[in-house]
């Protein structure tokens, strides 16, 4: 299925308007593939499954425990702290 093209006027700086040609921009195809490409960004970000769910990533809003590993032993400092309380 083909897509409806629509015709738009647009008012754009000579001068970039200029250096887009001569890179052989073609500027409806460039806005085109950019408004995609921005709107596929919107789309995926507010989204549930989205790259910022924090659920999907493994963050709650609490996290009950450090996520560092426990110690096995208790070092010198905490032994002393301890024995003279």
């Amino acid at each position: 299925m083909r897509m409806q093209r629509k015709s738009l006027n647009l008012l754009i700086d000579a001068g970039l308007l200029q250096k887009a040609r001569d890179n052989g921009l073609v500027i409806s195809k460039f806005l085109e593939l950019k408004l995609q490409e921005y709107f596929s960004f919107i789309e995926m970000v507010s989204t549930p499954q989205g790259p910022f769910n924090k659920e999907i990533v493994g963050l709650s809003e609490f996290e009950s425990e450090s996520l560092a590993p426990k110690a096995k032993r208790m070092d010198q400092a905490t032994l002393q702290a301890q024995h003279t309380r």
